[in-house]
C-alpha cells in the first residue's frame, strides 16, 4: 500500500532506504539466557523480514521501469549497525536479526544488481548524533557527542546520495561508516 501510494504521488522512487534498526526495548542489552523467544522473533520481524518487505516492493517497482541508457533503473540502500560486523555480548537476537540482513542484502545485490538496480548494504559503525534545539549534538540515549565521535545525518544522507550516484561500473556494495575515532 504504500508503495502503491508513493507510486501515484510522486512516481515510481529512484531511491529507496531501508533504515529500521529492530530492536525491542524488552531485547535491548539482554543476556542470552534471559531473552524470551517471542522478542527475538519481534526483532527479527521489525528488522531483517522488514528489510525484506521493503526491497521486495522496491524491486517489483523499479523492475517494471524500462531500462534506461545508463542502465541504472534505481538503488536500494539496506541501512544496518555494527552488529552487522560484530556482535557484542548481550545483544545476541539484535546481531542475529543484523547479520540476516547483511546476507539478505548480498544476496539481493546479486540478484538485482544484474537487472540494473544498484543495491548497497551500509553498516553505521556509530552512534547517529540528534541534533538538539540548542544546536547541541546528542545519542539518542542523551550521552553529549564530541569532536565527532557519532554520526552526523546530514553526512549519513551524503555519502547515500553518492552510491544512488555512482556509475554501473563501479556500483559499491558495502560502504562501513565510521567516526575517525571509533575503535574496530
Amino acid at each position: 500500500m504504500l508503495f502503491a501510494e508513493v507510486e501515484r504521488s510522486f512516481g515510481i522512487p529512484e531511491l529507496v532506504v531501508h533504515n529500521i534498526d529492530g530492536r525491542t526495548m524488552e531485547i535491548f542489552r539482554k543476556p542470552l539466557i534471559e531473552a524470551e523467544p517471542v522478542h527475538v522473533a519481534a526483532t527479527l520481524e521489525r528488522s531483517a523480514m522488514s528489510a525484506f518487505l521493503v526491497a521486495q516492493q522496491t524491486a517489483r517497482c523499479l523492475l517494471e521501469r524500462p531500462l534506461p541508457p545508463n542502465g541504472h533503473r534505481g538503488t536500494l540502500i539496506i541501512t544496518n549497525a555494527s552488529a552487522a560486523l560484530k556482535g557484542y555480548p548481550n545483544s545476541a537476537a539484535f546481531a542475529m536479526a543484523c547479520h540476516a540482513k547483511s546476507g539478505f542484502a548480498q544476496s539481493m545485490a546479486r540478484e538485482l544488481m544484474p537487472q540494473g538496480i544498484h543495491v548497497a548494504h551500509v553498516p553505521i559503525d556509530a552512534a547517529v548524533a540528534l541534533q538538539r534545539d540548542d544546536g547541541s549534538r546528542a545519542h539518542w540515549s542523551g550521552a553529549a557527542a564530541e569532536e565527532d565521535n557519532m554520526a552526523y545525518p546530514e553526512h549519513i544522507a551524503e555519502v547515500y546520495l553518492q552510491l544512488h550516484r555512482q556509475h554501473r561500473s563501479t556500483w559499491a556494495f558495502e560502504v562501513v561508516l565510521r567516526p575517525w575515532q571509533e575503535r574496530w
